[in-house]
């Protein structure tokens, strides 16, 4: 598990946290919550008036980082949040981030900042949290908990990208010539990486092949999305193949947990997940990372019956309601032999709900 370097970043003590700003009232609230029994409720009194909340702490330096959070918003209420993060002592910053308007609603969020390397290998930070007001806006409240900062993985350096034409080739080594994996149709999503020994070619993953090399054609591969992370690429996969005939990824037989695998090893993280060889989900649950509170990009194991162990395993592909509702994608579901995405939400508290995993460290 990554260490979360904000202390008390679920609010559950009065530690840590600083408040000031005119006209304003910080509250600890036990109402809305998600992760532990408290959050930070950010109330402002009067139009333009800005609740900043501080915190001080110390990371190590010369490293990116993640930032993580739970926000929401009461009713599209034209407000957001700022996160200005510095030294504490000393000029300058290294993060000033405003959650763009688009985002201003309930769920997780996430951005990322990088520390640079200081002689005595770590930095005193000081972390600003501070509400900010958009045109029109009405009501006041914004809650926010479950707060990290926690070390960037390497595999936030894979991009997501598209095959660009009818179909290419997913080649076992750089070269035209070279066997192949698979054939990619046109429109497929793929995780991609640079390759420091040539430009003409990017590193991927096969989902049937997930801890053997893959290479496709940077020619072949466009609408590269750089900044799409691992969560958003596993769910952009998993909504591509919905529809798809599981002979069309050559599964067979109870396929659920394959399917699950195919996704994650193309978003770019078999080398993170030694599960992805297993095709047996409840093999599977004894290895992952188990999270008690889900996320997008995580998995969502469940049972048949009261007395049976995992049976079946799906994927998260949104943001998990302010009610526990989660979109999932699956393959195997009821013995269908085509990738489905309910059409009614599962919630946290399903009976048949057995817990959850997480193909990563940081949820």
């Amino acid at each position: 598990m990554s260490t979360n370097y904000i202390p008390n970043g679920s609010f559950e003590t009065d530690e840590n946290w600083n408040f000031y700003g005119s006209d304003t009232t910080p509250h600890y609230v036990t109402d809305v919550h998600y992760d532990g029994q408290r959050s930070l409720r950010c109330t402002q009194v009067t139009t333009n008036q800005t609740l900043q909340t501080y915190a001080q702490f110390t990371v190590p330096s010369g490293k990116n980082y993640r930032i993580r959070f739970y926000a929401k918003f009461e009713q599209a209420n034209n407000t957001t949040l700022r996160f200005f993060i510095a030294p504490r002592t000393g000029g300058g910053n290294y993060c000033n981030y405003t959650l763009p308007a688009e985002e201003t609603y309930t769920g997780v969020k996430t951005f990322n900042v990088s520390i640079p390397a200081s002689a005595s290998g770590t930095v005193e930070l000081m972390m600003v949290i501070s509400t900010v007001w958009l045109a029109g806006a009405t009501l006041k409240n914004v809650w926010i908990d479950a707060l990290e900062m926690s070390e960037a993985l390497p595999y936030e350096n894979w991009a997501l990208g598209y095959i660009a034409i009818p179909q290419t080739k997913i080649r076992k080594a750089p070269s035209t010539t070279s066997d192949y994996w698979a054939k990619f149709e046109q429109g497929t999503p793929l995780g991609i990486k640079s390759l420091s020994s040539t430009t003409d070619w990017y590193l991927t993953a096969y989902g049937q092949r997930p801890t053997e090399s893959a290479y496709v054609l940077a020619e072949n591969v466009n609408n590269i999305e750089a900044n799409k992370v691992w969560y958003d690429r596993i769910a952009a996969i998993a909504e591509f193949y919905v529809g798809k005939n599981k002979n069309d990824l050559s599964l067979t037989k109870k396929w659920c947990q394959s399917f699950a695998n195919v996704c994650v090893a193309q978003a770019g993280l078999a080398d993170y997940n030694p599960w992805v060889n297993q095709s047996n989900c409840a093999d599977v649950w004894n290895m992952i990372n188990r999270v008690s509170i889900p996320s997008k990009g995580c998995l969502v194991f469940t049972k048949n019956q009261e007395e049976d162990t995992v049976s079946h395993v799906a994927l998260i592909v949104s943001d998990i309601a302010s009610n526990g509702d989660f979109d999932v994608i699956e393959g195997d579901y009821n013995g269908s032999s085509v990738v489905t995405k309910r059409s009614t939400p599962m919630n946290v508290s399903n009976a048949h709900i057995v817990g959850f995993g997480c193909p990563n460290n940081e949820a």
